[in-house]
């Protein structure tokens, strides 16, 4: 591989057989920190596992991207999707290869990667990843851990469910704080996607089944960005086992109650 100072990019001595997707498909080019909701390939690291997860974002891809292209892609036993990691801002410093089978992405739609040689070589934010640019957009995000939603488990649920049965991983925690609860934010500022640009998050509390509302409280998502943390007034008395709803698939809620706080 030799590196193009002109274009910033890798050119590979190699010719591919009959893809002609894009024009770049013999170069690489440096996946950055985007919007994963809007991508067609999301890259995410998780430092505490040494893992990364590779998402591909089909209903994205088609808007794009034809079904004999994508067919091809899925199919084709060429190093398309393979990933490069260098140390940062340095191509000439190649660490490692995470090879990608492009059959077993596109037909578990995410895939998950052991990246423990990397790891042993470089840290995970002095790195740059560089890849073939296959497909309209990429996205990078480092995260310390590994947090599910329902994007990440690919769920089509309308609603999403706050966890109460344990304490888990979460994006926000709720909290009972005298007669009001505490909601705690532990999203960074490269995560701001998870709200979806909307300004404010709405829940409704249940006595353990949905046949029994009990109220619900809205959480102005402006406001809890500021010192990542707010207190919200509630006009009823908290369940001791609630049952809480909300609407925003990327993000993950966890509430600590007596029975896990």
């Amino acid at each position: 591989m030799i590196w193009d100072i002109e274009t910033a990019e890798w050119s590979i001595e190699k010719r591919t057989n009959n893809l002609v997707l894009r024009n770049l498909s013999g170069q690489l080019f440096q996946i950055r920190g985007t919007d994963p909701v809007k991508s067609d390939i999301s890259l995410n690291i998780y430092k505490d596992t040494n893992t990364l997860e590779v998402k591909v974002n089909l209903s994205i891809i088609k808007q794009t991207m034809n079904l004999m292209d994508i067919e091809t892609v899925s199919r084709t036993e060429d190093a398309l999707l393979n990933l490069y990691f260098t140390k940062l801002n340095d191509p000439d410093y190649l660490i490692a290869i995470a090879e990608i089978d492009p059959m077993l992405l596109f037909k578990k739609r995410s895939v998950l990667i052991h990246l423990d040689e990397v790891a042993k070589y470089a840290d995970w934010n002095n790195i740059s990843i560089f890849t073939r640019p296959i497909f309209r957009k990429y996205s990078l995000e480092i995260s310390d851990k590994r947090v599910e939603t329902a994007f990440t488990q690919d769920k089509r649920n309308i609603l999403q469910t706050v966890i109460t049965k344990e304490k888990t991983d979460a994006h926000l925690y709720i909290v009972p704080h005298k007669e009001k609860l505490k909601i705690l934010s532990e999203v960074q500022k490269d995560q701001d996607y998870v709200y979806e640009s909307k300004k404010t998050l709405q829940f409704l509390v249940f006595n353990s089944n949905i046949d029994e509302l009990v109220g619900g409280f809205t959480v102005n998502i402006d406001e809890l960005k500021i010192n990542n943390t707010l207190t919200v007034d509630i006009p009823f008395r908290m369940p001791r086992d609630p049952l809480i709803l909300y609407k925003n698939k990327y993000l993950s809620v966890n509430y600590l109650g007596d029975n896990n706080g």
